[in-house]
C-alpha cells in the first residue's frame, strides 16, 4: 500500500511541474522539391514545389494548406553529354521529349527565378532477370479475406555480377467483380462492374535478402531466430546473390472484402462473376532511389509508431535543392487467377 501510494504521490508532482521551453529555431529559406522517380516504360518527368520552413508561409486552397507549386523553372535534361532536351510544362509537371534507354547517364538542371540553380544525376539501371514466376493457393475459387491465405508467390531473379544491384519486389492485385444489381423486390434492374487496382501486403522469411535490407521497422525476428518481413514492398541489395540465380518466395496475406452494395446504387447487388489477376513487379533501382524509398519506409514506419518514434533524414541527391531523382526499370509478370 506504501508503494501505491508513493507513485500516486510521484506522478501527481510531475504532472504539476511545468517548464517553457523557448526554442530558437533559425529561419530558413523555402527550397526547391524536386519529385521525379521516372518508369523507363514513359518520358522522364518532373514536379517541382517549394519547402515550407517551419516559421514559414502556409498556402491555403479549399481550405486546406499545401505546398507551392513552382510554374515557372526552366528544366533541362542532357543524355550522355549530349545536346540539352528543354521540358515542356503543364502546372507544376515538366516533361521532356525522352524515354529512358538502359545504360544512359542523365544529368538534370533546373533554373528557378530567385533561387541557385538546381543539378542531379542519375545512370538508367538493367532491367531485372526474372523467371519461373508462380502463384499456389489452396482455392482459387474463394472471393473473400481469406483468398489469399497459405499462398505463395515464387519467382527466380538471376543478378548481374558486374554491378551493385538494388531491387524493389512488390505483389499488385487487380481484382474486377462483375455484380447483378437487384431492387428490394429481388428483380434484376441493372449491371455494374468494380475494378479493385492494389498493393498486396506480403511476408517474406528470405534472409538471403534481409540481412542486406536494413528495413528497421519492417522486419521482426521471431521466437526462432528468423527474420520475417512484413510490408508491400521489399526493398534489398545483391550483396548476398552479386551474380547468382536466387529463388524468391513471399505469402501475400491481405484481401479487399467487396461491399455487396455496389457503387452509389440505392439498391443492393450480388456478385455475379470475379477475375482477379496478381502482377508480380521486380524493379531495378538508382541507388538513390533505392536508399529514398527505404527512408520513406522508415519514415512510414516511426510515424505509426507516434511520438516515441526516432526522427528520420529522407535521401537526396537533388544538389541546390531537396528530393529525388532517379530511374527505375521494372519487369512485371501477370498471372490470371481465373478462367
Amino acid at each position: 500500500m506504501k508503494r501505491i501510494l508513493i507513485l500516486i504521490t510521484s506522478a501527481l508532482l510531475l504532472a504539476a511541474c511545468e517548464k517553457q521551453i523557448e526554442l530558437d529555431i533559425e529561419y530558413t529559406e523555402s527550397q526547391v522539391v524536386v519529385m521525379s522517380q521516372n518508369d523507363a516504360d514513359n518520358p522522364v518527368s518532373l514536379t517541382l514545389t517549394y519547402s515550407r520552413p517551419v516559421f514559414g508561409t502556409y498556402y491555403v486552397r479549399n481550405d486546406e494548406d499545401y505546398f507551392q507549386q513552382i510554374t515557372n523553372a526552366t528544366a533541362t535534361l542532357s543524355v550522355n553529354g549530349g545536346s540539352a532536351l528543354t521540358a515542356t510544362r503543364t502546372g507544376n509537371c515538366y516533361s521532356f521529349p525522352y524515354t529512358p534507354v538502359a545504360g544512359d547517364n542523365l544529368s538534370l538542371q533546373i533554373s528557378v527565378p530567385g533561387k541557385d540553380k538546381v543539378t542531379a544525376t542519375a545512370t538508367v539501371p538493367t532491367a531485372p532477370t526474372v523467371a519461373n514466376v508462380t502463384f499456389s493457393n489452396p482455392d482459387t475459387s474463394m472471393f473473400y479475406s481469406n483468398y489469399y491465405e497459405n499462398s505463395t508467390v515464387s519467382l527466380t531473379l538471376t543478378d548481374n555480377a558486374s554491378s551493385t544491384d538494388y531491387y524493389s519486389l512488390r505483389v499488385r492485385c487487380i481484382d474486377t467483380c462483375y455484380a447483378i444489381i437487384r431492387d428490394y423486390y429481388d428483380s434484376i434492374i441493372g449491371y455494374d462492374t468494380v475494378y479493385n487496382d492494389h498493393y498486396l501486403d506480403f511476408e517474406c522469411v528470405d534472409n538471403i535478402l534481409i540481412q542486406n535490407s536494413d528495413l528497421g521497422a519492417m522486419v521482426e525476428l521471431d521466437p526462432a531466430g528468423t527474420m520475417r518481413y512484413y510490408g508491400d514492398e521489399l526493398l534489398f541489395v545483391d550483396a548476398n546473390i552479386n551474380g547468382q540465380q536466387h529463388t524468391i518466395k513471399l505469402s501475400p496475406y491481405s484481401h479487399v472484402d467487396y461491399d455487396p452494395e455496389i457503387g452509389d446504387y440505392s439498391f443492393y447487388g450480388e456478385m455475379s462473376e470475379y477475375r482477379a489477376r496478381l502482377i508480380v513487379e521486380v524493379t531495378s533501382l538508382t541507388r538513390d532511389q533505392y536508399l529514398f524509398r527505404k527512408t520513406m519506409q522508415s519514415y512510414t514506419s516511426d510515424d505509426m509508431i507516434g511520438i516515441f518514434s526516432e526522427p528520420v533524414q529522407v535521401h537526396s541527391n537533388i544538389n541546390g535543392g531537396i528530393g529525388i531523382f532517379g530511374v527505375c526499370v521494372k519487369q512485371s509478370t501477370t498471372i490470371y487467377l481465373h478462367d
